[in-house]
């Protein structure tokens, strides 16, 4: 039973990861009004993700070795503040423009949060409470994306898209509270020096390891579908089918349940599999569920229910693959487990705010360019996966064999 102490900390961190997803997740319903108030189009709205992603993972990069060195404290300090004036910024921001702006101080700010989430996570509890704690962290970061965007629509359909918002703010002046109050400075064993180049060997080192290189390949692809639905789900829903922004929010939240589904189905296969033949059969299930819904929308026959359905399926694929993935890009990093997580942050945010900007840019949000992207995102994690695993799954299957002889 964990001591008071240990309990704060541990609902202080729930609240960090709230706060990191919900900022993605609780204002997609409102996108489509956004872009209407502000006289802007589809696609400027729609950057106001990618532009969050992008400050999310490029400051991680500097927040982890920041953490190691100066505390988890003085970060969050910086980190928290900095989120609310960003939120209650955008309350009040002229243009879409400055939307952009606080849009990125937003992300920049929140990155604080995701890193050292992680590292007060190490500092406070043992070896034995750390995999029920992660446990928590892994419930939080699936519950988040089902539950925010039912809740965005329904703030947008009583209050307007500005109390979303306010409601981050608040949240994030309810965290720096309770950091001073509650939690206070958990490092104890900060590194001596911050050294520039000792820091970009040790970021550089990452790449020298196969497993990190080939796993943190399907993460991106994995992250990239997120980033899709999540820039053009709002507009094809609501637009094209004319949904409401509330039903929009019950839509996602059936469609986000199935990554849920998934990663139990993950929990319970991995008591008869080897974790790389799960992540075969999330890459090939996601293929089928994207290449069914394109041939769906090419054969005319498309509703939302049946974009509802392939999505679910889709997210159920990615519940297979994202546990399996990143704990095996970062296995071989004990040592350097903040490290490592800080560059996985970096590469996989930034990399959705590339794919969700080419996306809003280059793309109208239609059906049916959804079906083409997933279809092609799909295609590439099936290739990555057999020319990269195909090896190894040899190998398992030898080893197997050669168990049950002996």
């Amino acid at each position: 039973m964990y001591n008071v102490r240990k309990r704060m900390t541990l609902a202080f961190i729930l609240g960090l990861v709230i706060l990191c997803q919900a900022a993605i997740d609780i204002y997609l319903p409102s996108l489509p009004q956004m872009a209407h108030h502000f006289g802007a189009s589809v696609d400027q709205a729609q950057m106001t993700v990618s532009i969050y992603l992008f400050g999310f993972g490029g400051s991680q990069i500097f927040y982890g070795p920041l953490a190691d060195r100066f505390g988890r404290m003085p970060v969050l300090l910086f980190g928290l503040p900095l989120f609310v004036i960003s939120s209650f910024g955008i309350v009040w921001a002229p243009t879409i423009n400055f939307i952009l702006l606080f849009r990125f101080f937003q992300g920049a700010a929140v990155g604080a949060a995701s890193v050292c989430a992680r590292a007060i996570m190490r500092d406070v509890f043992t070896s034995e409470e750390l995999p029920v704690v992660s446990s928590y962290m892994s419930m939080g970061w699936a519950f988040v994306p089902i539950l925010a965007p039912t809740l965005g629509g329904i703030i947008q359909q009583h209050f307007g898209w500005k109390y979303s918002f306010i409601l981050l703010g608040l949240l994030g002046l309810i965290l720096t509270g309770w950091l001073v109050i509650c939690v206070g400075e958990t490092g104890r064993n900060r590194s001596t020096g911050l050294s520039l180049t000792r820091v970009t060997k040790e970021y550089c080192g990452l790449f020298k390891e196969s497993e990190f290189k080939k796993n943190l390949l399907l993460l991106v692809l994995l992250y990239s579908v997120f980033s899709c639905v999540n820039v053009a789900g709002p507009v094809i829903f609501q637009q094209q089918y004319n949904v409401s922004a509330i039903q929009y929010g019950w839509i996602m939240l059936v469609v986000a349940s199935g990554y849920f589904v998934g990663s139990f189905l993950n929990s319970r296969l991995l008591l008869r599999m080897y974790p790389v033949r799960i992540i075969g059969m999330g890459a090939f299930l996601l293929f089928i569920a994207a290449l069914g819904g394109l041939l769906i929308e090419l054969s005319g026959g498309a509703t939302v229910s049946t974009l509802m359905c392939s999505l679910f399926v889709a997210y159920l694929a990615l519940g297979l693959i994202f546990a399996n993935a990143i704990s095996a890009s970062l296995r071989p990093f004990s040592k350097l487990a903040g490290i490592a997580s800080s560059m996985y942050g970096v590469i996989l945010f930034c990399s959705g705010a590339v794919v969700s900007a080419g996306y809003a840019l280059f793309f109208e949000s239609c059906s049916t360019n959804l079906a083409y992207a997933l279809c092609l995102i799909s295609g590439l994690m099936l290739f990555s996966y057999w020319f990269f695993f195909s090896k190894k799954i040899r190998r398992d299957k030898c080893r197997h064999f050669l168990s049950r002889s002996a």
